[in-house]
């Protein structure tokens, strides 16, 4: 769970010299949204997103001849550290409001991390990959209504993920969220409610408006 085990090594980046239309070929070849850009030595100096193109180069893509990286680059740039746990990354994401995160070993650009890679990895932790059911129990004392309701599990329950929440967004109590194969699902329940266990109805999503 650390930035160097979910983000992509060696990217894409380009010279603050290089010519802003060679550098949205590259944007664009690659289906990229943002190009780190890095000096000789590879050291961070900035980064430009698609963002930062069509501000430069408004929305018909005239692009002029010797316009250079460095004149629409951001300079200011968020970064976060490869042995970095992942928490870091989506806390910078959500205080800087930004798509992509370079991922840095003292001044040397070694890699980028984006939102995308926290989705695939948020996936991986909860067993989103596989068709499952998530149970609900309440857990209101907390690590002791934990421990009794991991009581009633056992090695050959097909558990995908276990995850505590402070809150429910519907209400205050605090949750054990249990995430189980399909055909699993009845048997785990009813192991929790001979345990005790209070099984909660599943929140509902908001309305659309």
């Amino acid at each position: 769970m650390f930035i160097e085990n979910h983000m992509t090594l060696n990217p894409q980046t380009v010279r603050p010299n290089t010519l802003v239309a060679e550098a949205l070929g590259s944007l664009q070849h690659g289906r990229f949204h943002h190009l780190p850009v890095v000096d000789d030595a590879g050291r961070l100096v900035g980064i430009i997103t698609d963002r930062d193109f069509r501000s430069a180069v408004g929305y018909d893509q005239h692009v002029r001849a010797n316009l250079r990286v460095e004149e629409i680059m951001s300079t200011d740039v968020v970064t976060v550290r490869r042995d970095a746990p992942l928490e870091e990354a989506i806390r910078l994401f959500f205080e800087h409001r930004v798509g992509a995160l370079p991922v840095v070993q003292g001044q040397q650009l070694v890699g980028i991390i984006t939102k995308h890679d926290i989705m695939k990895a948020a996936r991986d932790w909860l067993g989103l990959d596989r068709a499952g059911r998530r149970i609900e129990v309440a857990i209101p004392l907390g690590v002791s209504d934990i421990v009794h309701a991991l009581s009633a599990l056992s090695d050959d329950d097909e558990i995908y993920s276990l995850v505590a929440a402070r809150l429910r967004t519907d209400g205050r109590e605090p949750v054990l969220y249990i995430r189980t194969a399909n055909s699993n699902a009845p048997i785990v329940e009813r192991k929790l409610r001979q345990r005790g266990a209070i099984l909660l109805a599943p929140e509902k999503p908001p309305p659309a408006l």
